[in-house]
């Protein structure tokens, strides 16, 4: 009887995991596709020249894959010396796993399917991630949403491809809750991670440099201010953790090799502006939020749409704050808010 309550319970539960993905991809179809029906291989989902880099990227990863050339080096743009594409944007997880569906479909629809479903992606692993903290359906489902379909993520829809594959970093927090927790052991924990890691790595190194410093960051805090069990447990990750990346450094040498030799130009002020999020965005939405247009975007001075990420809104301060009220005496809510604050600032 157990054991058939237990397969009861794991059945609906991994129905209830497809259900939420389910959602997800209706959701961004709804929002992202519609203007692709009937123009699946001549349109680009978002807007501006980013678009088209990400489309080339994924058309020389197919071409380089069946080919049997180095996808690192190319010749087929600044002719004849080349160029190392290792320090761009140029998602090699992405190019490598779609390039037969490249090479059949064609560059454009592939990049199409690849934004239409990360979103969806990324919301669904912060729904497991949620999930595993709250163990409801509904909180989850509200959670992942937030997500997958954040300011963040509106954003960067507008054709940052790399910047969207975002379901990793939930993830990553997954396998470490679930250590914490006891459920996995630690060399499962570390090979899970490291294949987390790898992925990332393959996906965007910037994202995997955000993730690493602000993981590194919250375990430092919660040995500071955490008590004598909140610091064993931060012990406990460390050695795990590390072999993870030793592992994943190992795997990523010959990408991360290309990348510390490439030519990679010192950004300028300008360019630094120019990527930073105004902070008036944390209240004032951008046209790339549904409550967002221009008159009211022009409150934010000088904002760049594909940075417009940090919008919150009025409910979303609310919400904080009243959460940080009502579990302030917690010692893990002085720790989120105070990653909070970091973060807002950074």
């Amino acid at each position: 009887m157990r054991w058939w309550t237990g397969a009861t319970i794991r059945s609906r539960r991994g129905y209830a995991t497809a259900g939420a993905l389910f959602i997800y991809l209706i959701l961004s179809g709804l929002f992202f596709g519609r203007g692709l029906l009937g123009h699946f291989s001549d349109r680009l989902i978002g807007m501006g020249p980013d678009g088209g880099s990400f489309v080339f990227f994924l058309a020389w990863w197919s071409y380089a894959a069946f080919n049997h050339l180095n996808p690192f080096v190319t010749h087929a743009v600044w002719a004849p010396q080349g160029f190392n594409l290792a320090g761009t944007t140029f998602v090699p997880l992405a190019g490598l796993l779609a390039a037969p569906i490249t090479r059949w479909g064609g560059p454009v629809a592939v990049y199409n399917i690849a934004m239409l479903l990360c979103p969806a992606l990324s919301a669904w692993a912060a729904f497991l991630l949620c999930r595993l903290v709250c163990g409801r359906f509904w909180p989850a489902l509200v959670g992942g949403y937030v997500y997958g379909f954040s300011a963040y993520m509106l954003s960067h829809m507008l054709g940052h491809l790399c910047f969207v594959m975002a379901f990793f970093p939930p993830l990553a927090v997954y396998l470490v809750m679930r250590r914490v927790d006891g459920r996995i052991s630690a060399p499962r924990f570390a090979l899970m991670l490291a294949l987390v890691l790898i992925g990332q790595i393959g996906t965007s190194l910037e994202i995997l440099a955000t993730m690493t410093l602000f993981g590194g960051l919250t375990l430092a805090l919660e040995w500071c201010f955490g008590g004598p069990a909140a610091r064993a447990q931060v012990l406990a990750l460390a050695a795990p953790i590390a072999s993870a990346y030793l592992l994943t450094a190992i795997v990523a040498s010959p990408y991360l090799y290309y990348f510390l030799t490439s030519e990679i130009s010192s950004l300028s002020m300008s360019m630094v502006y120019l990527a930073s999020t105004d902070t008036a965005n944390l209240l004032i939405p951008s046209p790339v939020n549904i409550f967002g247009w221009s008159k009211i975007a022009a409150l934010c001075g000088g904002l760049n749409l594909y940075e417009s990420g940090a919008y919150l809104g009025p409910v979303g301060i609310i919400v904080v704050y009243g959460y940080a009220r009502s579990k302030w005496p917690e010692p893990r809510t002085r720790l989120l808010i105070a990653l909070f604050l970091i973060t807002t600032v950074v």
